[in-house]
């Protein structure tokens, strides 16, 4: 007899394990409309953009990657963490070319008025 609890364990595992990495080995066809069209654009898979993202910033951790259009081109943007420097590095790499484009490093109180401000932004355009 199978017992509930671990299968339901384990289920949530596999689920939530899967969940980690949403445009890691995903077709354009399983993406949102936008989402989609971007990853179309992209030839630079976000396993190759991780490895030059942490290349860029050595001892950094990847907090969030994602694929995005800025400045009129497809960027894989990653925002990394340096526990040691206190600080949020922004590494861009060109989703066509995988050339690193930009490296900003901001303090922590930096990076969330950045973020505070974006969220602004988005909340407008809508």
């Amino acid at each position: 007899m199978i017992r509930p609890l671990p299968l339901l364990l384990v289920t949530a595992a596999l689920t939530v394990g899967s969940a980690g990495h949403a445009w890691a080995g995903q077709t354009a066809a399983a993406l949102p409309a936008p989402a989609a069209s971007l990853q179309y654009n992209a030839k630079i898979a976000y396993g190759a953009a991780r490895i030059t993202a942490l290349r860029a910033v050595p001892g950094g951790r990847i907090k969030v990657g994602a694929l995005v259009k800025e400045s009129g081109r497809t960027v894989w943007a990653f925002d990394m963490v340096q526990t040691a420097a206190r600080s949020v590095t922004e590494v861009v790499i060109d989703a066509t070319t995988g050339e690193v484009v930009s490296v900003k490093r901001q303090t922590l109180e930096q990076q969330a008025r950045t973020a505070a401000e974006s969220a602004a932004e988005n909340q407008r355009a809508r």
